[in-house]
């Protein structure tokens, strides 16, 4: 089951620039091997803000 989120208007640039940086690796395999670029972006994301 896959559930998808609305996104949030204080994510917009935060998601633009996930997708900007994750394009130039569009169709590439997202096996194992691709451990390594998952790595590098999970490292620069910012942490989880916590709401309430």
């Amino acid at each position: 089951m896959t559930i998808i989120q609305p996104l949030l208007p204080q994510d917009v640039t935060a998601v633009a620039a996930m997708r900007q940086a994750t394009l130039a690796h569009k169709g590439e395999k997202t096996g194992p091997e691709a451990q390594p670029m998952f790595d590098v972006l999970l490292a620069a994301t910012p942490p989880l803000r916590m709401c309430g």
